[in-house]
């Protein structure tokens, strides 16, 4: 988890927005390896493990492995990656520098070829449905309960068919600024909140449509021999 990214986080329990606290016991080129994220407001401890940090609301399964749908596999097909983080790139307009953007489930793969791509920009990766390391550009939360994210701080996101239910759609459009896209299947619902720029046999491609804040440029972590 790239510290910069520590002040768009947010609490994902039932109250008002809340930021959250960092505990940091192992860091490495401005990335957590492991820690603590702890919200003020309820007193929920969030763990960051292997650079990972646990939203998951259900203890059981916190830490303990990967999200529904979860193989650990490496990234077997980097072709068909820089070809979906091509894809990931035009179709959420990141032709300016600095920010973030959230990649959700099979969107993951696509993290690092696409930071390599863009200026500036770092990858926050929710629910990985392949294994995905923290570092260097990317960052992986895991979240049954939303998107652990502050409202009107991400550029976009592109999501998959697991995180295009209504829920997961209104809760990642929160969590996007104004007139920044979402990605999402073709069949998904479209909501209210977003506006219909395009669609084709796999995805359609909206903005969200209220005011909030304008980007915030986010430094990358750099290897130690750069």
């Amino acid at each position: 988890m790239h510290v910069d990214l520590l002040e768009f986080l947010s609490c994902v329990r039932p109250h008002e927005p809340s930021w959250l606290v960092a505990s940091v016991d192992l860091i490495e080129e401005r990335d957590i390896v492991s820690g603590r994220l702890g919200c003020p407001t309820c007193g929920t401890e969030y763990l960051i493990g292997d650079g990972v940090a646990d939203f998951r609301i259900d203890a059981a399964h916190r830490m303990g492995s990967g999200p529904p749908g979860f193989h650990d596999a490496t990234n077997a097909n980097p072709q068909g990656n820089s070809d979906l983080a091509l894809r990931a790139a035009a179709l959420l307009d990141l032709t300016t520098p600095g920010g973030f953007v959230l990649l959700a489930g099979s969107w993951s793969v696509a993290g690092f070829e696409l930071v390599a791509l863009l200026d500036g920009v770092h990858a926050l990766v929710l629910n990985p449905a392949t294994h995905v390391a923290s570092g260097y550009g990317v960052s992986v939360v895991l979240s049954s309960n939303g998107v652990p994210v502050r409202e009107g701080t991400s550029r976009g996101a592109a999501l998959d068919a697991m995180h295009s239910t209504p829920e997961w759609i209104a809760r990642t459009a929160a969590a996007v600024r104004a007139h920044g896209r979402i990605v999402a299947p073709a069949d998904a619902q479209i909501p209210p909140e977003l506006s219909l720029l395009a669609r084709d046999s796999r995805n359609w491609v909206a903005e969200t449509t209220r005011a909030t804040a304008s980007i915030v440029q986010i430094a990358r972590g750099r290897p130690a021999n750069a």
